[in-house]
């Protein structure tokens, strides 16, 4: 993830995908941030879109609830138009060409605390080649704008797991973080509404 002012980004990696772990990496990359944008760009990879249309895109459900527990808004990219999130694309690259080239590591854990270390201690403190500035200090500017983590909010890793076990919520479109597993219950009993943001 790639935030599109200041460049900071957030680099995790993962064996597998599937609409949980993308779900799973979205809440580590805002809860890295401090906070979460108003909008995300994203590719028309099957676990964040269902079906492309550039006017009224089928966004998956898991997804989409998600973002919507978070108060993000999904904008998926036009089909053939990789210029709308070059940013983040070329971030990955970089990854794949500097820190991670040529290393080996004996578990994911371990290729992840090797690359966290170089985004703190290279990857932010360069100055980025078309805005002249440090990354660091752009994202010092920037992360006031983030949306902050509401108080007391309920982490989200729970519902996922009960989204698993509920395929029905799945194909009815119902709303899954609110409804999955019994998770409509009042706000005290720790439900997931529309205006509750996981702490970041």
């Amino acid at each position: 993830m790639t935030l599109g002012c200041s460049r900071k980004c957030v680099r995790l990696l993962a064996f597998r995908s599937s609409a949980r772990v993308w779900a799973e990496l979205h809440e580590k990359a805002f809860r890295r941030l401090g906070g979460s944008p108003l909008v995300v760009v994203l590719d028309n990879l099957r676990e964040g879109v269902l079906s492309p249309d550039f006017y009224d895109p089928g966004v998956n459900p898991l997804y989409r609830d998600v973002l919507a527990h978070y108060g993000v808004t999904a904008l998926p990219c036009k089909v053939r138009d990789p210029d709308r999130k070059g940013k983040v694309e070329s971030g990955v690259a970089h990854a794949q060409k500097t820190p991670l080239k040529g290393k080996k590591f004996e578990s994911l854990e371990e290729a992840q605390a090797y690359l966290d270390h170089w985004e703190e201690n290279w990857a932010d403190k360069r100055i980025h080649g078309r805005t002249k500035r440090q990354v660091a200090a752009m994202f010092a500017e920037e992360k006031p704008h983030l949306q902050p983590a509401a108080a007391g909010a309920v982490p989200l890793l729970p519902v996922w797991r009960a989204h698993g076990a509920s395929r029905r919520l799945r194909r009815s479109g119902s709303g899954l973080l609110r409804s999955a597993a019994g998770l409509d219950r009042a706000e005290g009993q720790g439900a997931v509404g529309r205006d509750v943001r996981a702490a970041a």
